[in-house]
């Protein structure tokens, strides 16, 4: 979770389902301009619920700064200088889940899926929660 704005979120930090947090950590991003940019990066998968202004700038932002972070950008070093809970790709492959009940052409733009392949993105396209599941469980 992260932790610029959450005070909506407080009364669920302690709440536990099936014995484990629900929310298991706070990343302190500074601020909501840096939170942004960043959000799609400080976890290892990305929910893409559907399509708004902010849900694709925040995608794209991941995009653009994981090409960085991953030096297919010639002249730039390594981006560790973005923020030190960064973590996509780290741990397992950055993978972004598309719920496409919620997208009305039930995909995302074909140039977001060229970029993604290009970078070594994953992408998912999900269409229940049980997917999800199942998905995240062979990760």
């Amino acid at each position: 979770m992260i932790a610029y704005g959450i005070k909506h979120l407080e009364p669920y930090l302690k709440t536990k389902v099936n014995g484990k947090k629900l929310i298991n950590e706070k990343i302190n991003t500074g601020d909501w301009k840096q939170q942004n940019r960043l959000k799609a990066l400080l976890g290892d998968v990305v929910l893409y619920l559907g399509t708004s202004i902010m849900a694709n700038a925040e995608t794209n932002y991941g995009i653009y700064l994981f090409k960085l972070m991953n030096k297919f950008k010639k002249g730039i070093d390594n981006a560790k200088y973005l923020h030190p809970e960064v973590r996509a790709g780290k741990n397992i492959p950055y993978t972004h889940f598309v719920y496409s009940p919620f997208l009305k052409n039930k995909k995302i733009p074909s140039e977001i899926e060229a970029y993604m392949k290009k970078y070594g993105i994953k992408l998912v396209y999900i269409s229940s929660p049980n997917q999800l599941k199942e998905k995240l469980s062979k990760l």
